[in-house]
């Protein structure tokens, strides 16, 4: 998969999304559109060369098959850390509990939501915001001083 000359000048960070659940994903978009621009993917395999050419702030899997739960994990394991580390990774899923941080942790997940509870979607997002924030400030600000120091 080779991204196209419009998706490669975007100035803008990206919010992906892979989605095959039976429901709209128009008030995700309409979220994230206030900050980044919007891309549907249909294979978990343009993942890596969204990451690659983009800048990838979200990425979004909606999906009920745990084998396409596990491939995107896998996919997300092939990036370096350091880049991993600015990608939201979001994962739908009616097999998931909302917030459940074993469920996040098994699919090294940012935020795992149960569809049933996207209505209250900006108030989740928000609350995995914050502890994200703090739990990777002090990686960041220790990692800043090391570039200052090495170069």
């Amino acid at each position: 998969m080779s991204l196209d000359l419009e998706n490669l000048l975007l100035d803008r960070q990206v919010t992906i999304c892979y989605w095959e659940l039976g429901m709209s994903t128009d008030k995700l978009r309409d979220f994230f559109l206030k900050d980044t621009e919007w891309r549907t993917i249909t294979q978990l395999s343009e993942i890596l060369a969204w990451i690659n050419y983009g800048d990838v702030k979200n990425l979004i899997v909606g999906t009920e098959d745990t084998q396409r739960m596990a491939e995107a994990k896998q996919i997300l394991e092939k990036i370096p850390i350091e880049k991993r580390r600015e990608i939201f990774f979001i994962m739908i899923s009616p097999k998931l509990h909302t917030l459940d941080p074993k469920g996040a942790f098994i699919y090294s997940a940012n935020l795992v939501i149960n569809p049933k509870d996207l209505g209250e979607f900006e108030r989740i997002y928000s609350r995995a915001q914050i502890y994200w924030k703090r739990l990777y400030d002090p990686y960041r600000s220790a990692f800043e001083k090391l570039k200052e120091v090495l170069l």
